[in-house]
C-alpha cells in the first residue's frame, strides 16, 4: 500500500512537469496513467531519477 501511495505521488508530480507520455491516461485520479509494459516502467524510472 505504501508503494502505491508513493507511485501516486510520483505520478502527480510527473503530470505537473510533463505533458507528453507514451502511457495511456492523463495522470489524473479519474483517468490515471496505465503503465503496461517494461518500457513504460523504465521510462517512469528514468523520469523519477532525473535521467
Amino acid at each position: 500500500m505504501k508503494n502505491i501511495k508513493l507511485l501516486a505521488i510520483v505520478a502527480v508530480l510527473l503530470a505537473a512537469t510533463t505533458h507528453a507520455s507514451a502511457w495511456s491516461g492523463s495522470g489524473t485520479t479519474d483517468t490515471p496513467w496505465l503503465i503496461s509494459s517494461e518500457d513504460d516502467w523504465n521510462e517512469l524510472a528514468d523520469k523519477v531519477n532525473g535521467n
